[in-house]
């Protein structure tokens, strides 16, 4: 920015990966406090072991940014038939096959 020093974003993008809503809260709310900008979650998901703890997590988050007039927008990672392996695996919205997964179903209506 120090290129262009008159040119100002429209938008601030985050990332976030964890398993604490609160703490998510916390930190999107943080960097909107210091740029007052819109924010754009571009990836987000739940690194928990289990379902519950993956379910909560996004029904809270999503629930939350639906209230916060400055979040112009939040999307799960990931919807692609390769995000179900590793430490995201219960984060998928997609299964191998290509089906949508229970999580990636509630994630469509919420």
């Amino acid at each position: 920015m120090a290129a262009v020093p008159d040119v100002k974003p429209d938008y601030i993008a985050l990332h976030y990966y964890g398993t604490d809503s609160t703490a998510f809260e916390t930190y999107v709310t943080q960097v909107y406090n210091l740029y007052k900008l819109p924010i754009y979650i571009t990836e987000v998901a739940s690194t928990a072991s289990d379902i519950n703890s993956v379910t909560t997590f996004m029904t809270n988050i999503t629930a939350w940014c639906d209230k916060q007039s400055w979040v112009a927008g939040i999307f799960w990672f990931a919807a692609s038939r390769t995000a179900d392996t590793g430490n995201l695996a219960l984060s998928a919205l997609m299964s191998s096959t290509g089906s949508r997964t229970a999580l990636g179903n509630l994630y469509c209506t919420s």
